[in-house]
């Protein structure tokens, strides 16, 4: 499998977004933010759907929308009821917004989707942020719970630990990476850093708030892995590369990924996890829970990307 074949298409202009394909279902998470509600709009589908805590339920745009509530940001069972209750037919079109999507919400999605008996054909978007509200000191999360492996993607993990790996998408959240890290103390642990960024200035603020986490002792600059921080497919080869030369060096013993940068790289670790039948394997995909998530941060609409046929 080279991840690199699959397809996506780019759009530079808010004004002009208008995608080709027509939708059976169209799912998003929503928050106040611009770049979740104004792309949407322009998206042809029969049924749209939208996911929203229930803080959103008076909020106007909402009002005649096709509502699904989840009772909050760790309710997995909501988000697992809310596959099962779609109507998939044969060779259903589904695109799904991830933009405001909780990473562990968007895997769990797609995991069902993939496994789904109908086999639906997915289709992932994304809207780009012209800027962070508060540059590399943007918060995302708080109140920090745990470390666990994201359901369905716990893999089949083996009592030795001698040479386990963990790849750490590392963003803005510090505090998320350094409560990753403590996760497998004794793992060695490479960061992924989103290079090319999305914009310019956005590298330069993703390596001053991962620094924070004072990973670079350990996990150096130099030896990280790069994968631009729009491109899942480029991110999902640039890992498959990486830990297949590991492997020639020396067999892992438990692979770990950690999504903690954009959501274009999180699907790219889904996809490695998913294409490479990584429930048979020691590999599984970890998240920080937290009990608090800042949904609107973000400031504008950038590129908006759609990520074709993920699963």
């Amino acid at each position: 499998m080279n991840y690199t074949y699959f397809y996506k298409d780019c759009y530079d202009d808010i004004g002009r977004f208008s995608p080709k394909d027509q939708y059976d279902i169209f799912i998003s998470t929503y928050n106040f933010t611009e770049r979740v509600k104004i792309p949407a709009k322009n998206v042809n589908a029969k049924d749209k759907i939208w996911l929203m805590l229930p803080d959103y339920q008076d909020d106007v745009f909402l009002a005649g929308k096709n509502q699904q509530y989840i009772k909050g940001t760790t309710d997995f069972e909501g988000i697992r009821n809310f596959c099962k209750s779609l109507h998939i037919g044969d060779r259903c079109h589904i695109c799904i917004d991830s933009t405001g999507f909780m990473v562990p919400h968007l895997l769990i999605v797609l995991r069902c989707l993939r496994h789904h008996p109908m086999h639906p054909i997915v289709d992932v978007m994304y809207s780009e942020t012209d800027r962070y509200a508060n540059a590399e000191k943007t918060v995302f999360s708080d109140a920090f719970s745990s470390v666990s492996q994201i359901e369905g993607f716990e893999g089949r993990h083996v009592s030795k630990m001698e040479t386990d790996l963990m790849i750490i998408a590392s963003g803005y959240d510090h505090s998320r990476i350094r409560d990753v890290a403590s996760y497998k103390k004794r793992a060695s642990k490479v960061q992924l850093i989103g290079f090319p960024s999305m914009k310019a200035d956005m590298f330069q603020d993703n390596i001053l708030a991962a620094s924070s986490a004072e990973l670079f002792s350990t996990c150096p600059l130099t030896n990280s892995i790069f994968a631009p921080a729009y491109d899942p497919f480029v991110t999902a080869q640039a890992i498959k590369d990486y830990v297949e030369k590991k492997q020639m060096e020396k067999p892992i013993t438990n692979l770990y990924l950690a999504p903690l940068s954009s959501k274009p790289q999180a699907l790219g670790m889904a996809l490695y996890y998913l294409w490479e039948d990584g429930s048979n394997k020691p590999m599984s995909i970890i998240y920080p829970i937290c009990d608090k998530y800042v949904q609107d941060n973000a400031i504008g609409i950038g590129r908006i990307w759609i990520y074709k046929n993920v699963v």
